[in-house]
């Protein structure tokens, strides 16, 4: 796999076996993995832009290795429970601070924030279906706690991203007299 010559996508989908992934100094901008499987490490090239991982229960956020994150522009992460899929998602920053990634589906999500200003930031990004066609939003599901809140943030939150559940514990609210 190695060498000058671009290559697009290395389908290892037909290997539901496999524990460890090493694809370090490829050209690749795609690995097809297999859909649930055993996984327990995976190391991709800089020059992905696509990942996708689905069902794969045993890969840890600390085996999970991408040393510039500069050219996903899609990021998938479907059933892998311990992928911390907001640190992973943090990296695909540039140095300014602006996302790098256009295309984001994530579930199994559980987030915990102070704030609202990374769930915010998020309303910039398109997303992908579970068949990976795209959609207007980013998709998320699972939950996410964030200490303090609006009505007006958590409504925005809940009508971009209907199938994450939002926790709280204190939810500030707004009367407004008409006269």
């Amino acid at each position: 796999i190695a060498g000058k010559d671009p290559q697009k996508t290395l389908l290892l989908d037909g290997c539901p076996n496999l524990e460890e992934v090493y694809l370090d100094g490829t050209n690749l901008d795609a690995v097809k993995l297999p859909n649930n499987g055993y996984l327990r490490k995976l190391s991709l090239p800089t020059s992905v832009s696509t990942i996708n991982i689905k069902g794969q229960i045993y890969l840890e956020t600390k085996d999970f290795k991408l040393d510039s994150f500069k050219n996903v522009k899609k990021l998938c992460i479907d059933n892998c429970p311990k992928l911390d899929t907001s640190e992973i998602l943090n990296r695909c920053k540039d140095e300014h601070g602006n996302w790098t990634v256009e295309r984001v589906r994530l579930t199994d999500i559980n987030w915990s924030f102070d704030d609202i200003t990374f769930v915010n930031s998020l309303f910039t990004l398109k997303g992908l279906d579970e068949n990976n066609f795209e959609q207007d939003n980013a998709y998320l599901e699972g939950t996410c706690h964030i200490k303090k809140l609006s009505g007006n943030e958590y409504a925005a939150i809940k009508s971009r991203y209907p199938h994450l559940t939002i926790t709280f514990e204190e939810l500030d609210s707004q009367i407004i007299f008409m006269s």
